[in-house]
């Protein structure tokens, strides 16, 4: 899948519940088929929160970066979501400039 890459974040934290939380948010921009103008979907990115800036310290704000992204679709029974696995980014350059 290729995702307009905007920004990431750290996920680490428990619920209520006990249940245990921790890996990368990706923010891409996506389609909006239904809509006008821009949208951004939330993706989760099967790493530990730790890795964020080894991973991602090159993004800066206003800037777009392409990917190509592989995962896989995990479902709860009631929802399925994708979930990322490796990152790929194509336009190296970009993160020079």
């Amino acid at each position: 899948m290729n995702l307009s890459i905007i920004g990431a974040t750290a996920v680490d934290f428990t619920s209520d519940d006990g249940v245990s939380y921790d890996y990368i948010k990706i923010i891409a921009l996506v389609d909006n088929k239904r809509g006008v103008g821009s949208i951004c979907q939330a993706f989760k990115y099967d790493k530990p929160s730790q890795h964020l800036k080894d991973e991602f310290a090159f993004i800066k704000a206003n800037q777009v970066y392409q990917t190509q992204c592989q995962g896989v679709f995990e479902s709860n029974g009631k929802t399925a979501n994708f979930v990322i696995k490796q990152v790929q980014l194509l336009d190296k350059d970009k993160d020079d400039k």
